[in-house]
């Protein structure tokens, strides 16, 4: 299974305000050079491209723990209970 990282930079439009977007894998050379230019031929392995880095900022994303999976549910199965709450109470 591959790994799932969060990308706490908020400045990266991958998520949402207040939702950090959430990727796995990570940015390629090719794609850091189109983000930054930076020269590919200078890139050092692992050092700002690969697993776990940012593919939309190019930002070292957080590994995403068990704990953040379970939270991500817990925040998904409330929003949609409010928006139930809403619909039935006509959207007050």
């Amino acid at each position: 299974m591959a790994k799932k990282f969060l990308c706490e930079n908020p400045a990266c439009t991958l998520g949402t305000a207040g939702n950090p977007g959430r990727f796995t894998g990570g940015i390629t050379k090719d794609q850091l050079n189109v983000l930054t230019g930076a020269p590919i031929d200078q890139m050092k392995s692992g050092e700002h491209f690969g697993a776990g880095f940012c593919p939309n900022c190019g930002v070292q994303g957080r590994e995403l723990t068990a704990e953040d999976v379970k939270q991500a549910a817990l925040d998904d199965a409330k929003a949609a209970y409010e928006a139930q709450v809403a619909a039935i109470n006509g959207g007050v």
